[in-house]
């Protein structure tokens, strides 16, 4: 119950549901609040939210047990965010949701392998972008924090 509390609260702290959405994504830390996001981000029609949407799914791997349930959501979700880039190469939140998701994951999985293409992607074109500046600068924080410093 809390959790859909929190949700409707952050989904009407902000007048773009996408704002809501981008923050409410760095909080996800149980599975109440994954569902939940989930549920979320199937009531709004906006494209942008779809690599949050594959990280989500790639997500649900830590709430089952077995091997095959987790490989299941991992390649469920990395095919949907990789079609997503592979048709918005130049959107910056793919990329950089794509880093958040390599980042987690262990190597044995072999999808570590665009952290640093992502990070210098994303620190040459940042600032062309109408992403809010907040929003900008949590990016740069959380890829410097997970890549090696990779500027243009």
């Amino acid at each position: 119950m809390k959790v859909i509390l929190l949700t409707l609260l952050l989904l009407s702290s902000y007048d773009n549901p996408l704002d809501s959405i981008r923050m409410a994504y760095h909080q996800l830390k149980s599975e109440e609040a994954l569902e939940q996001f989930l549920e979320s981000i199937d009531y709004i029609d906006n494209t942008q939210l779809v690599p949050y949407k594959a990280s989500a799914i790639m997500q649900k791997a830590e709430y089952v047990s077995s091997p095959f349930s987790k490989l299941k959501f991992f390649n469920q979700g990395k095919h949907i965010l990789e079609e997503y880039i592979k048709k918005n190469p130049n959107n910056i939140e793919a990329r950089y949701v794509r880093i958040m998701v390599q980042s987690q994951l262990p190597g044995f999985l072999g999808y570590k392998n665009n952290m640093e293409s992502d990070a210098a992607f994303i620190h040459t074109n940042i600032q062309s972008t109408n992403i809010p500046i907040d929003y900008s600068q949590l990016i740069l924080i959380n890829i410097d924090k997970y890549t090696k410093k990779v500027e243009p």
